[in-house]
């Protein structure tokens, strides 16, 4: 079933932002301009526009039609009508939709609405993920969450506190210390302080869920925890809808989604939410796969990636380096609990001999990896790189 806007409530929103500016202006035009008519134009054009941002962004009420859905490698095709080609689409989610029914939701390119369908049970939404190549196996999801400032627990303290400080402050120094430049001071550092962290937690999150970890950034500082750090995953707090990663050494990684409503935060909470349980659950689904490969030891990089070529072809380069069955080096690339570096190895002796499906399999493991030193080593073992290019990116993935 596809899910369609509706069109009468966003009619109903549309008609207050025409009619707000005419009644507004006819006003105006009068010799005597009427106080009641002028308010009446304002509050129509400013509650048409709130209410048509809203249907537009959450897209209440929505219509359903039953019809032949098709995906195939063109893109998404409902009753022979093209929704969506594969180029415009950029993520996928499954969500649970009640009664045994499952929703998937196809985003789009940026300004275009995503495509909603209703589908029956979880397997088959899936299956139109996969299809698409969009599945959490297949594709890291990008999320726009709240600011990190705006998810520590004295945040809300902090900014009251500095409002209070601004307001009530001058009126306590005063009596201290008499006129002065003092209580303007303390009004400054209170009114400076509330506007620094309101600017704060306006600035996003940026989140990458993959199917090794999750990538955080926010303003300089970036972020990378592995599922096998993870500890507990908890609800937030204070009111924000989201999820805390408890990781075994160091702070918890907050996942706070945000909207125009509360309505809307929590359905993005949800597909965070959602993405996030999908790729920790194939995660441990896909844990223990192992390859012999060559272990690196003292020898110089350009050495290390002969000998894992070699291994990967079935060739003899030395001692120190044997045939690997094909099978085990794809298990340790797409086994996102395996050590970054054997990946990364991996990737590497499979690029020897890889054909276009093959090629293609490894930038599919590439795009669902969220550490950005491994993803861009399996992107270039995928593209058939040379020893150049290689090096450069294997000590920065020894670094990170």
């Amino acid at each position: 079933m596809l899910l369609r806007r509706n069109l009468a409530l966003l009619a109903g929103c549309v008609l207050p932002v025409l009619l707000g500016p005419i009644v507004f202006r006819w006003a105006l035009t009068k010799a005597d301009p009427d106080a009641g008519s002028l308010i009446l134009g304002a509050v129509l054009s400013l509650c048409g526009f709130v209410g048509l941002v809203y249907v537009l962004r959450a897209n209440p009420l929505q219509g359903g039609k039953r019809g032949e859905l098709l995906v195939d490698e063109d893109g998404v095709s409902f009753e022979g009508s093209v929704l969506a080609t594969r180029d415009q689409l950029t993520a996928g989610f499954v969500l649970p939709a009640g009664e045994g029914r499952t929703r998937v939701r196809l985003e789009r390119r940026w300004p275009v609405a995503p495509i909603e369908l209703l589908v029956d049970g979880e397997k088959e939404g899936r299956s139109v993920l996969e299809a698409l190549e969009l599945d959490a196996t297949q594709r890291v999801a990008s999320f726009v969450c709240a600011s990190e400032a705006s998810t520590l627990p004295l945040g809300p303290l902090v900014m009251w506190m500095s409002l209070a400080v601004a307001l009530f402050g001058p009126m306590l120094v005063f009596p201290l210390t008499g006129p002065g430049p003092a209580p303007l001071l303390v009004a400054v550092f209170g009114i400076a302080t509330f506007l620094l962290w309101i600017v704060l937690c306006s600035i996003p999150k940026r989140v990458v869920v993959g199917t090794d970890g999750v990538v955080t950034s926010w303003l300089f500082r970036k972020r990378f925890l592995r599922y096998e750090d993870v500890r507990g995953v908890r609800p937030l707090a204070n009111r924000l809808r989201g999820v805390s990663l408890i990781a075994r050494t160091g702070r918890p990684m907050r996942l706070a989604a945000r909207g125009f409503t509360v309505e809307l935060e929590e359905r993005r909470a949800a597909i965070v939410v959602q993405r996030l349980q999908q790729a920790m659950k194939d995660h441990r689904r896909r844990q223990g796969a192992a390859g012999a490969l060559p272990v690196r030891g003292e020898r110089p990089l350009d050495q290390w990636i002969r000998a894992l070529r070699a291994a990967g072809s079935g060739g003899d380069a030395d001692h120190r380096s044997a045939p690997i069955l094909s099978d085990d080096l794809w298990q340790l690339v797409e086994d996102p609990a395996a050590e970054p570096e054997a990946r990364a190895g991996a990737a590497i002796a499979l690029g020897a001999s890889l054909d276009p499906s093959g090629q293609r399999r490894l930038r599919i493991a590439a795009e669902a990896t969220a550490a950005p030193e491994v993803r861009t080593l399996l992107q270039l073992a995928a593209d058939g790189a040379d020893e150049d290019e290689l090096e450069p990116a294997l000590r920065r993935l020894r670094r990170a």
